[in-house]
């Protein structure tokens, strides 16, 4: 399989176009709505930290997993994981949340 194939184009582009979203636009967006403004800094450098950490065991994980079942099971399964975050970010963002408590100056 090589760049060449339209499978692996639109796989990849699924994902990274998916990934992009979900990082910029939604986890910012929910963590500016649930964190208390005293703590945001200190939570989204955590985050940050922990977002970096998983970028490299992903990249051993998506070698190990080209090297052992292919490079068409392995889209298949980066547009599946795609899917059920974005899934499970959307869901958990549908649930109603009580009002934030505001703060008298």
């Amino acid at each position: 399989m090589t760049w060449t194939d339209p499978f692996l184009r639109i796989s990849t582009g699924i994902t990274a176009l998916s990934n992009s979203i979900f990082q910029l636009v939604i986890l910012l967006a929910f963590r500016l709505a649930v964190m208390p403004d005293h703590i945001l800094g200190r939570s989204m450098a955590a985050a940050e930290f922990v977002n970096a950490a998983a970028l490299a065991f992903g990249a051993l994980g998506g070698g190990h997993l080209l090297s052992t079942v292919g490079a068409r099971p392995t889209g298949w399964i980066m547009a599946a994981m795609s899917v059920l975050a974005f899934g499970g970010t959307h869901l958990s963002l549908r649930r109603e949340r009580p009002p934030r408590a505001s703060v008298a100056m």
